[in-house]
């Protein structure tokens, strides 16, 4: 009897690793599967963002072909009418009675006296403006960095506490711009970028938390279809976790509100008119009076008339 029961306890393990194992395989399988769909998704909806944005591109590049053609055109034809728009737009325009007067000569030459060699003379539509220059003195250069230490007493201070030979402030070979430096010795490692998981990575880890749990062989299987750690693998499963739970919840909450709102929607008006009567208090003007209660009595204004 003992042996026999012993035979029975080896082959129900047995048969439950074979299970466990199994399990497992198909879980590989699924998983690829699962891959290839969502590949296959996802190459369909890039195909059809392609050519969604490539009917886009085409509006928008034959609008700018539309506009730059004529803009050619506009060229084209202001192009022959060169003459014409210079003599329009010309930068000073004569009258007759300067020529014979002669003070046309005379102005231009007293203009070019005035005009000193910091001067810069602009003339457009027949006027001129005359722009003077302003010269910068001359500065010198901003001196190195340069420190003091206030001295309780008047010692010479110590070679290795001097600061002359040392250099607080880095400067380039050049010597123009100064090289902040750090103040602290030490040097920051900077933080490990976190794999951000895709749709199509949480989908894979949903569908085998559920199937299996979050257990160590499962987030091993998902670490050689997704480039990602175990904890990483673990903590998105959790999260993802907690948002269904949420999701779950706040669409429960959804339904009875609804559920509600059917109910009453299902009765009548005047039922419903009582409901509000006797949770309000006509008295505090507020719902749910603790001190006269919800229960009174409408006194219409009819009634109040003939009581009196």
């Amino acid at each position: 009897m003992v042996s026999s029961s012993k035979t029975s306890d080896s082959s129900s393990h047995r048969s439950k690793g074979d299970q466990g194992k199994q399990g497992f395989s198909s879980l590989t399988w699924k998983l690829n599967q699962l891959r290839k769909q969502i590949q296959t998704s996802r190459l369909l909806s890039i195909k059809e963002k392609v050519e969604r944005n490539r009917k886009i591109l085409q509006q928008h590049t034959n609008h700018l072909y539309d506009l730059a053609m004529a803009a050619v055109t506009e060229d084209n034809t202001s192009s022959e009418n060169m003459l014409s728009n210079r003599m329009v737009n010309s930068l000073h325009n004569f009258s007759p009675w300067d020529w014979v007067n002669g003070s046309c000569d005379r102005d231009g030459h007293s203009q070019e006296e005035s005009f000193s060699a910091g001067t810069l003379v602009l003339g457009n539509s027949g006027q001129k403006t005359v722009v003077q220059f302003v010269k910068l003195p001359i500065m010198d250069r901003i001196p190195p960095y340069t420190t003091w230490i206030f001295l309780d007493k008047n010692q010479r201070m110590a070679d290795d506490q001097s600061v002359v030979g040392r250099r607080r402030i880095y400067y380039d070979p050049v010597g123009k711009e100064a090289l902040i430096c750090s103040d602290s010795d030490e040097e920051f490692v900077e933080a490990e970028e976190k794999h951000e998981f895709s749709h199509g990575e949480d989908q894979l880890i949903w569908n085998a938390f559920q199937e299996h749990g979050l257990h160590h062989d499962v987030v091993e299987i998902l670490c050689q279809f997704i480039n990602a750690s175990p904890a990483e693998i673990e903590e998105r499963g959790g999260k993802l976790v907690e948002k269904n739970e949420n999701s779950t919840g706040s669409h429960a909450a959804a339904e009875e509100a609804m559920f509600q709102n059917h109910a009453f929607l299902g009765r009548s008006l005047d039922t419903a008119l009582d409901s509000f009567d006797n949770l309000f208090c006509r008295r505090c003007l507020i719902f749910d009076c603790r001190l006269h209660g919800c229960s009174q009595n409408l006194v219409t204004p009819s009634e109040k008339l003939q009581s009196v």
